[in-house]
């Protein structure tokens, strides 16, 4: 984070971020540290990235729709407002299909995102 912060305090912008930290956490709702680390790592996210840039991460296994879900409702609170694709692909490590997300503002007209 000590990067994203130094990029937002000097308005540095980017065009790609991959978030690898962590999967969607699995829980009944969008709570605790795990959530907050990764609604914190988002809006910091947005903060750095062009217009035009695209933020693109993994989410979870498909058997776990639930989270899925989550974290696309938390991906609705976001201001300003984004969109996002999301693809799944069978991952041989993982032994289960897999989510990844490609989420960009929902406009490009977000000079200051």
């Amino acid at each position: 984070m000590l990067t994203v912060n130094k990029f937002i305090a000097d308005g540095k912008k980017v065009d790609y971020i991959f978030g690898d930290l962590t999967d969607i956490p699995i829980s009944e709702s969008a709570c605790g540290e795990l959530w907050e680390f990764m609604i914190t790592i988002l809006n910091s996210s947005f903060k750095i990235l062009k217009p035009n840039g695209k933020f693109m991460t993994h989410g979870n296994g498909a058997t776990s729709p639930e989270s899925l879900e989550l974290y696309e409702q938390e991906l609705a609170k976001l201001k300003p407002p984004v969109k996002y694709t999301k693809s799944k692909a069978f991952v041989p490590s993982f032994l289960e299909d897999w989510y990844f997300y490609h989420i960009s503002f929902a406009t490009t007209d977000n000079g200051d995102a």
